[in-house]
């Protein structure tokens, strides 16, 4: 952090601030500085903390600052050891349902989103395609986009590296693919449900049927 502070310090010539943002959960865990000493010379740098665990759920909800729904986010992370699947899958939904009910421009919102999805997510698939299904209903996002569809396709807009994005798009197959072959084999959804969940076209669904 100090080596941030002094670089960016030199690059702007301008008063800097540092705030170190802290994610873990461990309450006795709170450095305020660093301190260089070495033949005669030393420095010690002091900085403001912000410890996540410590904030408050219900204040930052009335909180209409973007940062607000990255500190919700990472305290949903940090709760997911105590939860269910199916209790966390509530959580995370609230959490977008408050996002999207903000006053905050449409990319941001995507932005977090993304952010939401991919911080806190699910071991089991299904919860993950359900996540993106129900944003999709709350959204403009079309049914063809989930949500890290949604990521790819940013990818590609910004100029991303050709390699990352053809990255991106195997590992969005390949999870699909998986979670289609679970489904399959639990006998309980039709060709067309299990299209429905994944969204993907039926022809796929049989193909992997078919590879079984």
């Amino acid at each position: 952090m100090f080596t941030y502070f002094y670089r960016i310090l030199d690059k702007y010539g301008k008063p800097v601030t540092a705030i170190a943002i802290f994610t873990d959960f461990n309450p006795k865990f709170r450095p305020r500085e660093y301190e260089y000493n070495y033949l005669g010379t030393r420095c010690i740098f002091q900085f403001n903390t912000y410890k996540i665990a410590d904030q408050s759920e219900a204040v930052l909800l009335e909180n209409d600052d973007p940062f607000s729904v990255v500190v919700l986010t990472v305290l949903l992370a940090l709760k997911r050891k105590n939860l269910d699947a199916e209790e966390l899958y509530n959580l995370k939904f609230s959490l977008a349902k408050n996002l999207l009910g903000r006053n905050i421009a449409k990319r941001k919102v995507n932005d977090l989103l993304i952010f939401l999805q991919r911080y806190v997510s699910f071991a089991d698939p299904f919860y993950n395609v359900k996540f993106d299904k129900q944003i999709e209903e709350l959204t403009e996002i079309q049914q063809t986009m989930g949500i890290r569809e949604l990521v790819l396709d940013l990818a590609k807009k910004e100029g991303v590296k050709e390699g990352i994005a053809k990255g991106l798009e195997k590992g969005i197959k390949e999870s699909k693919t998986e979670f289609v072959r679970n489904l399959l084999t639990t006998e309980k959804f039709s060709i067309s449900e299990i299209a429905s969940l994944a969204n993907v076209a039926e022809g796929f669904v049989l193909k992997i049927q078919n590879s079984l």
